[in-house]
């Protein structure tokens, strides 16, 4: 793909960057380029979180607050926990952390782009993300079967399966492997230097953390008060709002930090500059 005329190309550091300048690399792509961004992540977030508020409506029984102190009875029509509701809430769950997934793919081409001088479309990068669907399918089954045999084992294994396999979703966008080697690839970069990827995922969690609360406790306090059933509709925008945020700046942010490991261990940013001079 050729650059768009009469846009210019976002320029990205081909630099070492610390811990600190990943978040803010991530939050920087957020704003060079919010309406590809925000429009990529829009496509694959919205029907996700409109399905997560529908399917926390059952939440309580759809009871509110003042019904419960009323009628304490009221609660206790779906506790199941095979209740179809509940169900449809672990579906939820999944889907959530695949459109996670799926965005760290998007976002990570378009920041790729940027560095060979293309600057794409939200469209584009959708289109590119598609393809690489069975891709990313394939890997994603492999990352949560690791991950839950980990937490099976006292849960630290669990954590490592995690940070091990934070570059999947850039190595997959930018290196066009299959799901197997593409896990393989991140592992096998994370372990070159683990130290500042624990410390991006520790300021994730703490940004995830903040917005969470930010955008979603008056949304939350409201379900709590009128009842879920009456308040799912302001739960699915808090949800968007929520992943609108976060998706991006966690695909970015692991996008730079697996552009960071190649420039500082395989000499990407060399190699890069010298094609630039010496094409052929």
């Amino acid at each position: 793909m050729s650059p768009v005329p009469g846009r210019t190309v976002v320029p990205i550091s081909e630099g070492p960057l610390g811990v600190l300048d990943l978040l803010d690399g991530s939050f920087a792509v957020l704003r060079q380029r919010a309406r590809v961004i925000v429009g990529i992540v829009a496509g694959l977030v919205l029907p996700v979180a409109l399905l997560q508020a529908w399917a926390s409506r059952d939440d309580l029984g759809g009871s509110s607050f003042s019904d419960l102190l009323n009628d304490p009875a009221a609660s206790t029509g779906n506790t199941s926990l095979f209740a179809a509701y509940d169900l449809l809430f672990f579906v939820t769950r999944g889907l959530g952390l695949a459109v996670t997934a799926a965005g760290g793919v998007a976002v990570s081409r378009v920041v790729v782009g940027w560095l060979d001088g293309h600057d794409l479309s939200a469209l584009d990068a959708l289109r590119f993300t598609a393809r690489r669907l069975p891709a990313l399918a394939g890997s994603f089954v492999i990352i949560h079967a690791l991950e839950g045999i980990g937490f099976l084992l006292l849960g630290i294994p669990g954590l490592v399966a995690i940070l091990l396999c934070s570059l999947t979703s850039p190595v997959l966008a930018i290196e066009g492997l299959g799901p197997v080697a593409a896990v393989r690839r991140s592992v096998e970069l994370v372990r070159r230097r683990p130290g500042p990827l624990i410390g991006l995922s520790l300021l994730l969690f703490a940004v995830q953390y903040g917005v969470g609360q930010a955008v979603g406790t008056l949304p939350e306090a409201v379900a709590v008060f009128v009842g879920p059933d009456r308040a799912w509709p302001l739960l699915a925008a808090s949800n968007t709002i929520t992943s609108l945020i976060l998706v991006p700046v966690t695909g970015a942010a692991m996008c730079l930090a697996y552009l960071d490991l190649r420039f500082r261990t395989e000499g990407l940013d060399l190699g890069r500059r010298i094609q630039r001079h010496f094409p052929e």
